[in-house]
């Protein structure tokens, strides 16, 4: 979580202090923030790569924020576990899977394509 929120302090600079995403209550380094206590309790569950993803998709979003003169904004504890969760259904809908066409396969065929078809869908 240490980690973590160093990067918040890379990604948003002072609006991360703002929104009391600090680690240490003023400069006392044996007194951790609410906040920082808070997200620690309620990421617990989150893995590392959890945590990747969402910092992975925090990036993304401040880019494409950029991109179009908007300012990005820290997100809550709930919005940033939310970004941490793989989202099996949107990564789907952007591959467009295509079945298999009418034609007759082979048994060999249809134990490859089924392979392909598992490996899209991350089963």
């Amino acid at each position: 979580m240490l980690g973590l929120f160093a990067r918040f302090s890379d990604l948003y600079g002072e609006l991360a202090r703002h929104k009391g995403l600090e680690i240490y209550r003023g400069n006392n380094p044996n007194e951790l923030t609410r906040e920082f206590q808070l997200w620690c309790m309620k990421l617990d569950s989150v893995d590392m790569q959890g945590i990747a993803r969402g910092v992975e998709a925090l990036e993304k979003q401040i880019e494409e924020n950029s991109a179009k003169g908007e300012k990005s904004w820290p997100p809550s504890y709930a919005e940033f576990k939310g970004m941490c969760k793989q989202s099996t259904t949107k990564a789907l809908y952007k591959q467009h899977i295509a079945l298999p066409s009418g034609k007759e396969l082979s048994k060999e065929e249809l134990v490859n394509k089924m392979a392909d078809f598992r490996k899209k869908l991350g089963l």
